[in-house]
């Protein structure tokens, strides 16, 4: 039997650094897996492209959204055992939202229609994975306007 070194177990609450790690991994999830005991479980993080695809002048933006693309990965390792659905959501392209209708009322005319993510459709992906059979559990997930160039 191995045991976890306490430097990377993510469960361990015994030291600050343990706590704030946790804190950033289950954010607003309560102390998970242990609290949602005999529920479905899901931990869904929301990427982007970058990390696959990286872009001339974003290569910070790219390191960090590859390190939370390997995140969830290793947190699926650990925690799918336990019952818990983690996946990582690439979404790839602008957003049909008030922020960005706001800041560039252009963007959807530019687009064209169908041409930017609907609102509705994001959380209607994020439901389903949250709602799959653990014999079929998704991972990774891209979601892109059937005009977003790959």
């Amino acid at each position: 039997m191995t045991t976890k070194d306490p430097a990377h177990d993510l469960t361990s609450h015994r030291q600050p650094a343990r706590r704030r790690r946790w804190r950033i991994v289950w954010a607003g999830r309560g102390d998970c897996p242990a609290d949602c005991a005999g529920r479905r479980q899901s931990d869904l993080h929301r990427g982007q492209r970058q990390p696959v695809r990286g872009k001339a002048n974003f290569a910070p933006f790219a390191a960090a959204k590859a390190a939370l693309r390997a995140m969830a990965q290793s947190i699926a390792r650990e925690f799918g055992p336990q019952g818990v659905h983690v996946g990582h959501v690439v979404v790839d392209g602008g957003i049909e939202g008030e922020r960005l209708m706001t800041f560039a009322p252009q963007w959807k005319e530019r687009r064209g229609p169908d041409g930017m993510l609907d609102i509705a459709a994001i959380a209607e992906a994020y439901w389903m994975l949250h709602h799959q059979h653990r014999s079929a559990w998704t991972l990774e997930l891209d979601l892109r306007p059937w005009s977003e160039s790959f």
